[in-house]
């Protein structure tokens, strides 16, 4: 039988004028006790929590609905541990495709910079066959920069890849998904591929790949059934921003190329307009105003929204994320590419008119200006060794333009930007200073830069240009 603790094993009263019963040796026993007990108390290791073996069956079915079957039949050592959690694929995949992910994603994309990385893989994983084609182009591009040439395993996905977009397109017509739609455009890139590789934190010297992996007939019927599938969702403004943005900035790219009319229009989402107020120069207006008058409108529109472009880049080119970003990279540049692209344009003869060779002449060095700048962005430019030709030709063939300011403004442009035709441009600068009764080499750049000022965002050499025109 336990014995029950009394109330004077467990309390001690001591009366305040009466303190010597505080030294009563039955009152300081019981203290001790007290104090000595917590502090054994404190001295037990905790309790251990108890170990139950679990036996996972082979198969286990979903609890929720009985449906989803998960497997365990994989041995946990065959998982590499140093490849990382990208995220959830549409399929099961081997060791060997999350190797290609894993060398496309982090280190190949941290050694060179490759445009809408990001963007294509969050496309791709959201869509079994977009995301067989982009194993497609992590196998090549793995092979090309380890220097390989078997090309069995880029062909592997891209068979799967197009079986099913053959199977996809015949259920789904004529509405086909927005997945099936980034697949088609793929598979018209991967076609015929040109990768641009830009070592990190050397963005303006790009060093181009070309591989010609299929032939332009294929890609152009990938280019046909895209068309016809955008316009049976009722046009690029019905899909998703993102996907629409890069099937605009890919047919603006190949339009580039050919200087032909680009397929789509361009997207209201991309017709926005800048988020601050921006002023152009009085010399500006007052060559929008004379073009303006001499009918050349599309133009002067076009050097208007040029300017406006220029400013706003230079309003917010102090933020590295901004030449990081190739979504903010595209909108910003191909509206006014595609404008440019659109136009009426006219082979210039030695008897056309010098207003039709003021219009090309500005039309060809705004083509150009854009170029270089696509090279800042890290795009692919392949455009600009044509125009440069093509503003040569133009500059061969005329003796001068009816708007001779705009005319220096154009040829000192593209003096910056090529100078393999120096001669030519440093001889037209001096005769369109000559006739502006402009003196010395900084007055030329003065009118240049109260017209359109670009050097400061193309980091152009104004001084090897400026010691030419000095030179006699």
């Amino acid at each position: 039988m336990v014995k029950k603790k009394r109330s004077h094993d467990t309390f001690a009263f001591v009366h305040v004028s009466h303190p010597d019963g505080f030294k009563d040796k039955g009152t300081q026993n019981k203290i001790r006790r007290h104090a000595m007990g917590a502090a054994g108390q404190l001295r037990l290791k905790p309790r251990r929590n108890p170990t139950i073996p679990v036996d996972i069956p082979p198969n286990m079915t979903d609890i929720t609905n009985h449906t989803q079957q998960w497997s365990f039949e994989r041995s946990q050592k065959h998982v590499m541990p140093h490849i990382p959690f990208l995220g959830i694929y549409p399929v099961e995949i081997s060791n060997r495709a999350r190797q290609l992910i894993h060398f496309i994603v982090q280190v190949a994309g941290n050694l060179h910079f490759i445009p809408f990385r990001y963007e294509s893989y969050s496309l791709s994983i959201a869509d079994l066959t977009a995301f067989y084609l982009y194993l497609a182009n992590a196998a090549f591009l793995h092979n090309h920069l380890t220097q390989q040439e078997n090309s069995t395993e880029s062909n592997k996905y891209l068979a799967i890849c197009l079986s099913q977009v053959i199977t996809r397109v015949e259920n789904e017509a004529p509405r086909v998904s927005p997945g099936l739609i980034y697949t088609m455009l793929g598979l018209a890139c991967h076609e015929v591929c040109c990768v641009a590789f830009v070592p990190r934190g050397c963005r303006l010297h790009a060093k181009l790949l070309k591989t010609h992996l299929g032939n332009w007939d294929r890609r152009a019927v990938h280019l046909d059934g895209l068309e016809r599938a955008v316009k049976a969702r009722g046009g690029l403004e019905n899909i998703d921003h993102t996907i629409a943005l890069l099937i605009f900035w890919f047919d603006v790219a190949e339009s580039s190329s050919r200087d032909c009319v680009p397929r789509y229009a361009v997207p209201k989402h991309l017709k926005v307009k800048p988020p601050h107020k921006v002023a152009i120069s009085s010399r500006l207006s007052s060559i929008i105003e004379r073009l303006t008058q001499s009918g050349n409108c599309e133009i002067a529109e076009a050097l208007k929204e040029f300017g406006i472009l220029m400013e706003s880049i230079a309003h917010i080119s102090h933020d590295d994320e901004l030449w990081k970003s190739s979504l903010k990279g595209a909108s910003l540049l191909t509206p006014i590419s595609h404008s440019l692209l659109s136009m009426p344009k006219e082979m210039i003869g030695r008897d056309d008119t010098s207003s039709d060779y003021s219009v090309e002449m500005t039309r060809i060095t705004l083509l150009i200006i854009l170029a270089r700048l696509k090279q800042t962005f890290s795009f692919p430019s392949d455009e600009l060794i044509y125009f440069r030709e093509r503003f040569t030709t133009l500059l061969i063939l005329h003796s001068g333009s009816d708007v001779l300011d705009l005319e220096l403004w154009c040829v000192v442009h593209v003096a910056l930007i090529d100078w393999t035709h120096m001669g030519a441009y440093v001889s037209r600068i001096d005769t369109l200073s000559k006739i502006l009764g402009v003196e010395g080499p900084e007055q030329t750049f003065e009118i240049v830069r109260n017209i359109i000022p670009v050097d400061g965002l193309l980091s152009l050499d104004i001084a090897a240009l400026s010691l030419r025109l000095n030179t006699p």
